[in-house]
């Protein structure tokens, strides 16, 4: 199973180490570059009112990519995150949003 790659302190130490040397290593701050335009582009989009032809779909599928692209983008500082603050091991490492996060963020951006 997944929780077993930091189900023992020295395994969630060493998974903090590479996480951390991830960040620091030029092509993941590449990667983030890049994604970082992407996102620029998907609020863009987002916030420009489309054409006629868009639909609710269209606008859930921008919606849905800018929030996998972010959450990908934030992977490594969310698993350093989870990782130090975890005796267990047993952290998160599912990175899609559960329906209830889902709903949550669609309450908040709608303001009710």
């Amino acid at each position: 199973m997944a929780q077993d790659l930091f189900d023992t302190k020295e395994k969630r130490e060493q998974a903090i180490a590479h996480f951390t040397n991830l960040l620091g290593q030029p092509g993941w701050k590449l990667i983030q570059d890049i994604l970082d335009e992407n996102i620029k582009v998907l609020v863009e989009q987002l916030k420009t009112p489309g054409s006629k032809d868009e639909t609710k779909e269209d606008i859930d599928i921008m919606r849905n990519n800018l929030s996998l692209t972010e959450t990908f983008r934030n992977t490594p500082e969310k698993l350093i995150e989870q990782l130090q603050s975890t005796e267990t091991g047993e952290i998160d490492i599912d990175p899609f949003e559960t329906v209830e996060e889902l709903r949550a963020k669609r309450k908040e951006s709608s303001g009710t």
